[in-house]
C-alpha cells in the first residue's frame, strides 16, 4: 500500500519509455527533501501505524480486480507484503515509505526506489506538506529520477467497501527530475489513521479501494 500498497509510481515505466538516456546508473535521490516540522496550534497529529506480521489488506482495483496483500515478514525496519496470488512482493518501510517491489521468479520485474518514495511524513496532520527525491531503478529499463511533492489538504469521511473511515486526503505531484519539459503527474490518496493504511487511491483515472482489512491483535 505505495508503491504503501498499490504504489503511486506505477507511471514510472511510461516515463521511462519516453526517456532515452542510457549509460551508467544514476545516483540515488536525496530522500525526504522538505517537510513541515510542527503542526499548527490545535491540529490533530497522527503517528506512524504499527503493522504486524499477519496483517492483511484486500483492495478492489477499477471495480473489478481483487488484490490481497499479507504482511509476511518484517526485518531491519522493512515490511515484506506478499501479494497472495504470488505475483508480487511489496517492500515497505516501517514508516510506510515505499521501497519498491519484486516479482518472484522474474528478476527483470524488480523495481527499487532509491532511497525511497516517502508517501507519508510523520507525524501527519491536515495541512502538512513534504517532498522527496528518489531514483526508480529496474533491470528492464533506464533509471528514472523523480521529484515528488505531497500535500495533505483536507480531512474527510470516506466510504469504501470495507466501511466508513475518517481520512486525510493527500495530493501527489510527480515530475521527472531531468532536463526537458515533462508533464506533472497528479494522484490522490486517502489515508485512514484508524486503518493505519490507505483506503482509497485515484491514480491515472484508476480507482482502488479497500475491501477488507484484518489487523493482528496488539499486545497490551
Amino acid at each position: 500500500m505505495a508503491r504503501t500498497l498499490l504504489p503511486f509510481c506505477a507511471f514510472a515505466l511510461v516515463i521511462a519509455a519516453c526517456h532515452s538516456t542510457t549509460g551508467p546508473a544514476l545516483p540515488p535521490g536525496r530522500g525526504l527533501v522538505t517537510f513541515d516540522r510542527e503542526p499548527p496550534s490545535g491540529a490533530v497529529a497522527y503517528p506512524a501505524p504499527a503493522w504486524q506480521v499477519g496483517d492483511r489488506f484486500v483492495y478492489r482495483k477499477g471495480g473489478l480486480s481483487r488484490v490481497a496483500f499479507r504482511l509476511d515478514s518484517t526485518e531491519d525496519g522493512v515490511h515484506r507484503l506478499l501479494e497472495e496470488q504470488g505475483t508480487a512482493v511489496m517492500r515497505i518501510g516501517d514508516d510506510l515509505r515505499d521501497l519498491g517491489q519484486e516479482k518472484p521468479g522474474d528478476p527483470s520485474a524488480t523495481i527499487t526506489y532509491d532511497p525511497a518514495d516517502f508517501e507519508l511524513s510523520w507525524p501527519l496532520w491536515e495541512g502538512k506538506r513534504w517532498s522527496c527525491s528518489f531514483t526508480s531503478r529496474s533491470p528492464s529499463r533506464p533509471d528514472v529520477p523523480l521529484l515528488v511533492s505531497y500535500e495533505c489538504d483536507a480531512s474527510e469521511d470516506v466510504t469504501v467497501p470495507a466501511g466508513k473511515f475518517h481520512c486525510l486526503r493527500i495530493w501527489r505531484r510527480a515530475r521527472l527530475a531531468a532536463e526537458g519539459n515533462w508533464i506533472d503527474r497528479i494522484s490522490i490518496a486517502w489515508y485512514s489513521p484508524e486503518a493505519g493504511a490507505f483506503v482509497r487511491r485515484l491514480n491515472d483515472s484508476l480507482l482502488t479501494e479497500l475491501e477488507e482489512i484484518h489487523r493482528q491483535q496488539r499486545d497490551k
